[in-house]
């Protein structure tokens, strides 16, 4: 994604950003989400003719699509889901701010995190804890079997857990709870207090380095250049989702997710059961009157 920079601008919606910043912050969501949102926002009312809030349907899509700037289906998808969030924001029947939410009429657009979902499957994930080196291997650890984020794995600290249960603070700073697998617990219990997610010097690592250090050891020091950090997640709730007899609520509860709909682009297809259920469909014969 490319780095968005902002001048001063006297435009209608100049204000409304900084509300929108302050109701951000009022409902607890993440620093690291408002930090984003609001430069892509600032742009925006930079660029468009008469600011976000005048701007017309048309207009916010161009910006966001704009060809000139090679944009991803993800970063797409992305600036579409900010755009959404501010015009409901700002067209709240309740206490109304523009007139018009233009960007609810945007295309819907899937990013590349909600194709289908590509996890890991058993046979690679054997693989990979037995090859892994550390510190990278507590990394696949908690997001194969506590289905974390790499985010959350940042987060995560030794007091958070116990032999019962992981407290793991997520999105929007919400805490959830997921169940301690006990290979979590053979590995960690013994840790001393403080960040599970350490580099090779043992300095605490922050989002953007759990995926940059997870990633390039997953894809170039073992080879699998088709699978990422969340690939572990996806497993897991594939997994989850396989082995409870397809309780998708249980899964949404256990990735922490808002609305099933979520859930259900993060759940693999289970090729070999395709295929089973496919190759037991009845070829039907014609009854002779």
């Amino acid at each position: 994604m490319e780095t968005l920079t902002t001048e001063p601008a006297e435009r209608a919606a100049t204000d409304l950003i900084a509300q929108y910043e302050a109701y951000l912050k009022f409902k607890r969501k993440a620093a690291t989400t408002i930090e984003i949102y609001i430069p892509v926002l600032r742009a925006m009312d930079r660029d468009l003719p008469a600011g976000l809030a005048c701007a017309t349907t048309d207009e916010i899509h161009a910006w966001i699509y704009n060809p000139e700037r090679e944009r991803g289906d993800s970063t797409y998808a992305f600036y579409s889901t900010i755009a959404r969030g501010f015009g409901k924001w700002a067209s709240n029947p309740l206490e109304p701010r523009v007139d018009f939410n233009a960007s609810a009429l945007l295309p819907q657009i899937r990013g590349d995190a909600e194709q289908e979902a590509e996890p890991v499957t058993e046979q690679e994930l054997a693989d990979i804890l037995a090859r892994a080196r550390e510190p990278y291997l507590d990394l696949y650890f908690l997001a194969a079997f506590a289905g974390m984020r790499c985010i959350e794995i940042s987060h995560t600290q030794r007091q958070h857990m116990t032999k019962e249960k992981v407290r793991i603070y997520g999105k929007g700073g919400k805490w959830r709870s997921v169940p301690t697998h006990p290979a979590i617990w053979e590995r960690f219990c013994d840790r001393p207090a403080g960040p599970l997610a350490l580099d090779v010097a043992g300095v605490p690592m922050d989002r953007k380095k759990v995926i940059a250090a997870g990633n390039r050891h997953l894809q170039q020091s073992l080879g699998y250049k088709e699978r990422s950090m969340h690939s572990f997640r996806k497993r897991f709730a594939t997994q989850v989702y396989e082995d409870s007899g397809h309780d998708i609520m249980l899964v949404k509860d256990l990735l922490g997710h808002a609305f099933v709909s979520t859930t259900q682009r993060y759940v693999g297809i289970n090729k070999a059961r395709q295929a089973a259920v496919v190759a037991g469909l009845a070829v039907p014969t014609r009854i002779n009157p």
